[in-house]
Parts: C-alpha cells; structure tokens; sequence
C-alpha cells in the first residue's frame, strides 16, 4: 500500500480536481500540457517526471522563473522557451506546435 510520502513523491502537491482527473484516465494518453496560470508549476510535475511535453504561463515574474529553475531538472524541456510570462490572451507559444 501507498504511504502518503509515496504519493506525494509520484504526484507532487497537485489539485485534488487533477489527481481525480488523472485516477479517471483522462491524461492516459496525454503528450502536451499547457497549464495557463500555472504559478510556480505544482499542478505540472506529474506531467515533467513523466515525459510529456509541459507549457506553462503566468503573469507573476517570480513564479516563472521558480517553475523554470525547477523544470532545467528534467531532460527535454527548455524552461525558458516552456514556461514564460504571459497573459492567456496572448499566448506565447506558436500554436501549431501545441495542438
């Protein structure tokens, strides 16, 4: 049986609404994420220690650069291309390579 420190380890501190969504399977299948509103990225380790391709925006600075710092851990990801300081409204990413 799992041990919270377990689960904690394999999921981080996500959202009880994405940990329920991922025990569904909803993400199964998932390649790329953008999370818009991301903050410093809690909602986003699950996807960087599993691979998939992992986007982020957030209009505080700090945050950013945090989730940036965090991300350079993981092979393949690009924290400051990835993960930038925007507003939904005006995503920084070329849109043909999120769908």
């Amino acid at each position: 049986m799992k041990t919270v420190q377990d689960l904690r380890e394999t999921f981080g501190d996500i959202d009880i609404y994405l940990f329920d969504q991922l025990l569904k399977g909803t993400y199964s299948n998932c390649e790329m994420v953008l999370d818009a509103g991301c903050g410093m990225g809690r909602n986003l380790m699950y996807f960087l220690k599993n691979g998939c391709q992992t986007y982020g925006i957030d209009n505080p600075a700090e945050a950013i650069t945090q989730l940036q710092e965090i991300a350079e851990q993981f092979s393949g990801v690009v924290a400051k291309d990835n993960f930038q300081v925007s507003k939904v409204d005006r995503l920084p990413f070329e849109m043909k390579n999120l769908i």
